[in-house]
C-alpha cells in the first residue's frame, strides 16, 4: 500500500499542476454601468483588456 501512496502523489501533484495552468490561461470578464466599463483579467491576476465606451467619460475630460 506504501508503494502506491508515492505515485498518487505525483499523479495529484500532476493533475493540480494541469489545473492551475488552466486557471491561469481563462479569462474573467466583468462590466459595470450597463456595460460601460468592462475590464478583463486572466486566473494569473494580469489585466487583459479594458473597454470604456465614450459615454463614460465628458468629452473636456479627454485629450
Amino acid at each position: 500500500m506504501k508503494a502506491r501512496i508515492p505515485g498518487a502523489q505525483q499523479n495529484s501533484q500532476a493533475n493540480m499542476e494541469a489545473v492551475q495552468k488552466e486557471i491561469e490561461e481563462t479569462v474573467f470578464s466583468s462590466s459595470t454601468g450597463g456595460g460601460i466599463v468592462e475590464a478583463k483579467v486572466n486566473g494569473a491576476h494580469q489585466v487583459v483588456e479594458i473597454n470604456i465606451k465614450p459615454e463614460a467619460v465628458d468629452p473636456d475630460d479627454v485629450g
